[in-house]
């Protein structure tokens, strides 16, 4: 890996230092020079502390639809890549995944495209659905490889005939570190019980079938407490706002943790963690660090979650968008005795440490930049 460029691009510098630091400090380690292509955000500042080269990106509009503006996007990136010339390249999303692949083929770089979930774009339906899934077909079978982090999407790709499954392959999620995420402290005996919501606050999160859940179980007479954790993303369309979350805690819903950059203080205090997403999913971080640092998880029967949690064992799986039935898995929970709930928590941790661990993801990683780059040569 000595003297390699390896260069990655994503929609925002929060997700590259929060999902993949441990991909970073491997290669940095491991004498790689490392770039990380993306627009510019308070989280550029710590990747440049790890030694990554930033390279603030302009044209990336996440959400926007404009043929232009995604063709400015294309000849910015081409252009970046043309003068850092990488040795290898990784896309995140589904704008670095088209037009990082289309830029990179260009300038004949080796790329793998990660399918972090099927986002926004596949749920809309219409001619949003089909311009994506035409745009992917183009791009990705340029792409050296295609990796995709559950089941679900990488069986949805093949069925719609997007890119011939001989290129695709399944990883365990980004990955997470069970010796970082990991209890130092016994299991809560809370008294009331406490659910923490941890992640974004999105609405297609079920940030606010969370809130109606406690809600309704408090007006049941359950001594439950509620807790939001995580920052407010207003450029997605599913945002929650300020003003709500500060209405919900003056109602007496729930309690604001504000958002942070270590999770573990407020996993270890918590005695479940309730993820009832609707959202297209690749695998939650959120339900990895909970279920490391042994604490149940109640979350949705849908794509990336149902991956995580075993339903009855590992924690308990709801229906998306139905409160009802999930203030019903809360309870459930609730009469759980402590012993119980430990156990769940324990065989979370075991299948993190089983399936999950970052060390598998970063083995797969240097396995498939050691075998393309050493076919190609070495170079490009």
């Amino acid at each position: 890996m000595e003297g390699k460029k390896i260069a990655f691009i994503a929609n925002t510098a929060w997700s590259m230092y929060n999902f993949r630091q441990g991909l970073i400090k491997m290669l940095i380690a491991a004498e790689a020079e490392v770039y990380v292509i993306a627009p510019y955000d308070e989280y550029a500042c710590k990747l440049k502390a790890l030694g990554v080269h930033f390279r603030r990106l302009l044209r990336l509009q996440a959400q926007g639809v404009n043929p232009l503006n995604d063709y400015l996007l294309y000849r910015e990136l081409k252009n970046t890549l043309r003068a850092i010339r990488p040795d290898f390249l990784f896309t995140y999303t589904i704008k670095p995944n088209i037009y990082g692949v289309l830029a990179a083929s260009a300038l004949n770089i080796p790329v793998v495209a990660v399918v972090t979930g099927l986002g926004h774009g596949f749920s809309k339906g219409g001619m949003v659905t089909y311009a994506i899934k035409k745009l992917y077909r183009f791009s990705l079978k340029r792409a050296a490889k295609v990796w995709f982090l559950n089941k679900d999407d990488l069986t949805r790709f093949i069925a719609d005939g997007i890119l011939d499954k001989r290129k695709l392959k399944l990883i365990p999620g980004e990955g997470i570190d069970p010796e970082h995420f990991k209890r130092h402290s016994p299991y809560p005996e809370n008294a009331p019980v406490k659910f923490l919501y941890s992640g974004r606050m999105l609405y297609e999160k079920g940030v606010e079938d969370f809130v109606n859940a406690v809600t309704a179980l408090k007006g049941r007479g359950r001594h439950v407490v509620g807790e939001l954790l995580g920052f407010t993303d207003m450029q997605n369309p599913s945002a929650i706002t300020m003003e709500t979350v500060q209405l919900w805690e003056k109602q007496h819903i729930i309690r604001y943790l504000g958002s942070t950059d270590d999770v573990r203080p407020y996993l270890e205090k918590t005695s479940c963690l309730v993820f009832p997403s609707y959202y297209s999913e690749g695998i939650p971080r959120c339900l990895l660090e909970a279920a490391s640092m042994e604490v149940p998880a109640i979350t949705t029967d849908s794509t990336g979650c149902r991956d995580v949690v075993d339903d009855g064992e590992t924690g308990y799986l709801t229906r998306p968008k139905d409160v009802e039935y999930l203030v019903k898995k809360m309870e459930t929970f609730m009469e759980l005795s402590l012993a119980d709930k430990e156990v769940m928590g324990k065989k979370a941790r075991e299948k993190v440490r089983k399936y999950f661990s970052e060390e598998q993801v970063l083995n797969i990683y240097i396995h498939q930049i050691n075998e393309i780059t050493q076919s190609q040569g070495g170079s490009n």
